[in-house]
């Protein structure tokens, strides 16, 4: 089995898995702790309801920068496999 590539650390009362609850799709990522941790599971509808009364032009802004952060994952996917292919 390959290492994991981390993708980013969560601090004490940080969030992840918040694109999947804003757009829908499957998670990018899984998470594992290094440490004993305590964890609270949000409802996806918590956190719809506040994304869906804000502003439109907010709504569209965050959707935007998720979409952009796919994208950019998914190259990041195919350039790795590239560079796999060569070694």
């Amino acid at each position: 089995m390959e290492h994991p590539t981390v993708i980013g650390r969560v601090e004490t009362s940080g969030i992840f898995g918040e694109m999947a609850i804003f757009d829908r799709k499957p998670r990018m990522a899984h998470a594992s702790a290094e440490v004993e941790s305590v964890l609270m599971r949000m409802p996806a509808s918590v956190l719809r309801e506040g994304l869906y009364g804000a502003d439109p032009l907010l709504r569209q802004l965050v959707q935007l920068l998720i979409d952009n952060i796919r994208t950019m994952a998914r190259r990041l996917d195919e350039l790795e496999a590239k560079l796999g292919e060569t070694n």
